[in-house]
């Protein structure tokens, strides 16, 4: 029976191992890394922006101005050569009410803009700035509306509920949930949500989504944490940054962008409290930091442009000015 023993323990292990998520933590470091030389360029075009996205040789913004929602230029000149895009109920117009914060790339001629309201999402033609497309999101009712949408390949579409807790969910063509999954916070976190206010606020996330990898980077808003995941809900790694300003849930994610290669991540330490600073992280898909960029002036909205090597963006209350800096 003494023999037994490295047996059983060696089969306990096994059992073990094959019942208990296989995942990695890897830690990210936000105060090292590249500080940049930041250039600007004026322009009159800018209103509230809510993103910004590349297109070919062009520079897409979104705002909440309900005449035009977009407002383009060129790459890498920044010179401004249109706007468009309606807010309304005619066959090219925008639907759903003002523009909402998940706009994504849709595909290299398109983006993918989720309503006001949550519950419908609109394709926009890039070139002409109409929408091509609306589709009604018949969600759960429990999930009272979306916050977050991608369109994936398959036909399938990522969404994030608007009730507690973070659920997410990948739903068929009969928005049927195939897969599930929930991010989980730290206590520390979710200990400091004492209202429902704060819960909301919480919950809130970024989202990357890559075909080629088939993950699901889920970014929290209130701190430096990232949960990868692959298409069938199954954690495969988890990131975290560090971080020390943690008596409060300031948002410390302010924007985030991916390409096939990188997600680019935009933080903000709450300690700045007058808003002079900005790190952008890039990571790659296995969550392993590539480069960390220390940006002396606050980035909200950015794109990544690896054609010309730049990283283009906005400031905070600032209409006037398109900055950038190399990478």
């Amino acid at each position: 029976m003494k023999n037994l023993y490295p047996v059983i323990c060696a089969i306990i292990s096994i059992i073990s191992s094959c019942s208990t998520p296989q995942n990695d933590t890897t830690i990210i470091n936000l105060s090292g890394g590249k500080t940049v030389t930041v250039d600007s360029i004026a322009t009159p075009c800018i209103f509230a922006p809510t993103g910004m996205f590349i297109i070919g040789d062009e520079l897409i913004l979104s705002n909440f101005r309900p005449d035009t929602v977009f407002d383009v230029f060129e790459i890498p000149s920044l010179k401004y050569t249109r706007s468009g895009g309606i807010v309304g109920a005619g066959p090219e117009d925008i639907s759903g009410g003002s523009i909402s914060l998940s706009t994504k790339k849709f595909d290299n001629n398109h983006l993918s803009m989720l309503n006001n309201s949550g519950h419908g999402v609109n394709i926009i033609d890039a070139d002409g700035l109409i929408s091509i497309y609306h589709k009604q999101l018949y969600i759960p009712e429990e999930w009272y509306y979306v916050q977050n949408h991608h369109f994936l390949s398959d036909g399938r579409q990522l969404l994030q509920q608007g009730r507690l807790p973070m659920e997410w969910g990948i739903v068929n063509k009969d928005f049927e949930i195939e897969v599930s999954f929930t991010p989980k916070l730290p206590d520390e976190v979710i200990a400091l949500a004492d209202d429902d206010m704060k819960k909301m606020f919480v919950h809130t996330a970024h989202s990357a989504v890559s075909e080629k990898e088939h993950l699901i980077a889920i970014i929290a808003s209130c701190r430096p944490i990232i949960d990868f995941y692959d298409f069938s809900g199954k954690l495969k790694r988890h990131v975290i940054g560090s971080y020390t300003h943690r008596d409060n849930l300031d948002k410390t994610t302010i924007y985030t962008q991916n390409t096939d290669n990188l997600i680019y991540i935009n933080y903000h330490d709450p300690a700045d409290t007058d808003f002079t600073h900005s790190t952008i992280v890039a990571i790659d898909w296995e969550g392993n930091q590539v480069e960390t960029y220390q940006v002396g002036i606050m980035v909200t909205t950015f794109a990544v442009d690896e054609k010309n090597k730049k990283i283009y963006f906005t400031t905070n209350g600032d209409n006037d000015n398109l900055y950038w800096f190399d990478l």
